[in-house]
């Protein structure tokens, strides 16, 4: 399944103010793996960069004077997104599900993307990809009787382990006097 991982960038936080986007990050998905295609572009937006959204990703009003306008792109993006899922995100959200951010100095649209992935495959609890290297009809029908749409093996610690974690939680961690 292909899907769409989209972010924006804009000159403020309301529409009914007039704000406009300023750049448009795509990431294609295919099976959860991040294919090559993107859609990237900065825009001109016809109006003043808010001081509060250039502090957040940097983009000057000069920076954005010679760039396309939006109905310049439209279709290329309309193009690039057919009839695929969209996911879209807040950007406080990624940083609160711990996702590893250090290439962020500023927020851009593609590397939000490449954030927004992972929390996405994150969220629907599917922590790698899988892949279906198999066309094996009896695997399926056997996934399809069990009503299984998952492929994760689950492990029981044995006695062993059990008795090992409990003596680590008893010397290795404070007591919690609440």
């Amino acid at each position: 399944m292909k899907e769409i991982v989209l972010d924006t960038e804009t000159t403020g936080l309301s529409v009914k103010d007039g704000h406009r986007i300023v750049e448009i990050g795509c990431i294609e998905l295919e099976d959860l793996i991040p294919t090559k295609n993107t859609f990237h572009c900065y825009l001109n937006p016809e109006r003043k960069v808010s001081e509060k959204a250039f502090e957040v990703h940097g983009y000057s009003d000069e920076f954005l004077s010679d760039k396309k306008k939006f109905k310049e792109i439209a279709n290329d993006f309309l193009d690039f997104i057919g009839d695929k899922k969209i996911i879209i995100h807040n950007a406080e959200f990624d940083i609160g599900h711990k996702i590893d951010n250090f290439r962020r100095k500023k927020h851009t649209a593609l590397i939000d993307c490449e954030l927004l992935s992972k929390v996405y495959i994150n969220l629907i609890d599917q922590k790698e990809p899988t892949l279906n290297l198999s066309n094996d009809s009896a695997l399926k029908q056997n996934l399809n009787e069990s009503n299984t749409n998952y492929y994760k093996k689950v492990v029981l610690p044995s006695a062993e382990e059990i008795k090992n974690h409990e003596e680590f939680l008893k010397k290795s961690l404070k007591k919690n006097f609440f």
